[in-house]
């Protein structure tokens, strides 16, 4: 595979072929077919609904540009073959740190992804449980073989006590390959302190 290195969106792909040198009069070698196993790109959607992406930026509320851009995200960018799962923190109850897998690990289905996305609301005077959020990868993601792409939206600081740098540690710490790529509105590097 051909990868960018930031993203490890797979570029191109091909399958290549190794065939063995001459082997030794002496040496007795017994093939097994196996089946080739290529492992699917695997994404994790993890989106801010908390309070403060009611706020506007350019006249539009924030949760609106973050569902049209991750709308066109698993319409138009995420590989057909890829594997996704979505979770939204703060979208059903107020003043609450609570997060939900919307859609569990599964192959990527535009339609089903647009209809979670479309029906996701943020909810006023709820927190940001950014650590939370990225410390439930491991279990989401689990079984997930070669690398492991989030997308965090969000444009707020964590206010559950969270340890987002901490939590894509042991996510590193579990052997998993994972890029972190957070878009947000309005944040700094003081969010993931």
């Amino acid at each position: 595979r051909y990868a960018t290195g930031q993203s490890y969106t797979t570029l191109a792909r091909r399958a290549i072929r190794i065939l063995p040198g001459a082997e030794p009069a002496w040496l007795t070698v017994h093939r097994t077919a196996s089946p080739a196993t290529t492992a699917r790109p695997v994404f994790e959607i993890i989106l801010d609904a908390s309070g403060s992406m009611l706020k506007r930026d350019r006249g539009e509320p924030r949760i609106e540009i973050a569902r049209r851009a991750l709308t066109r995200l698993v319409d138009e960018t995420l590989p057909v073959d890829a594997r996704i799962a979505l979770r939204v923190f703060c979208h059903i109850e107020a003043n609450s740190c609570r997060t939900d897998l919307v859609i569990p690990m599964t192959p990527h289905d535009r339609s089903a992804a647009r209809k979670a996305l479309a029906g996701i609301e943020a909810k006023n005077l709820a927190k940001t449980p950014i650590g939370a959020s990225l410390a439930k990868v491991g279990d989401d993601l689990a079984g997930a073989d070669g690398p492991v792409n989030v997308v965090l939206v969000t444009d707020g600081e964590e206010t559950c006590d969270g340890h987002p740098a901490a939590a894509i540690a042991e996510l590193r710490n579990q052997g998993y390959d994972v890029q972190v790529n957070i878009v947000g509105f309005a944040i700094d590097d003081v969010m993931l302190k």
